[in-house]
């Protein structure tokens, strides 16, 4: 290849590159517009912000899971009995009666505070996606949006 093009410097890549596209070898490069930029920092921004929601939430699974629960956190009564642990609320007798193999032992003060954050902090990261995706939708075009409900 060296006796082809010869000895490679950035001048001489320059002069070849501007050459192959004077010629259409090479196409010009992609420049998102400023929507398309916007759009995509928001994609990415909610990404993040769904990565924290599973680092929360494994937190939590891993704090159940040393204390002896076993329950599905994130589950509708799953949720409803975080809750209560969090607040350090006792539970009914008949949650008890029902939940008997899967409880695990009290909670002790540090526990539940730390529990009571991380939920707060799991409904805060979920409040936040949900006004990104809301921003999201107004950003992208009217009639995208009308055909992807249609698709649906």
């Amino acid at each position: 290849m060296k006796e082809v093009f010869g000895k490679k410097t950035d001048k001489l890549d320059a002069q070849r590159l501007a050459k192959a596209f004077i010629l259409g070898a090479v196409k010009g490069s992609y420049i998102p517009t400023g929507e398309i930029r916007e759009l995509r920092e928001l994609t990415r921004y909610r990404e993040s912000l769904m990565r924290k929601i599973t680092q929360v939430k494994n937190e939590i699974r891993k704090f159940l899971e040393m204390a002896g629960y076993k329950i599905e956190p994130f589950d509708r009564r799953g949720m409803a009995l975080l809750e209560k642990l969090s607040r350090g609320e006792g539970l009914s007798k008949e949650e008890r009666d029902e939940l008997k193999e899967k409880l695990g032992r009290s909670l002790n003060d540090a526990e539940k505070l730390a529990l009571k954050q991380l939920v707060d902090l799991l409904k805060s990261l979920e409040a936040m996606v949900k006004e990104v995706e809301d921003m999201i939708i107004s950003k992208i075009p009217q009639p995208v949006v009308e055909l992807s409900r249609e698709l649906v």
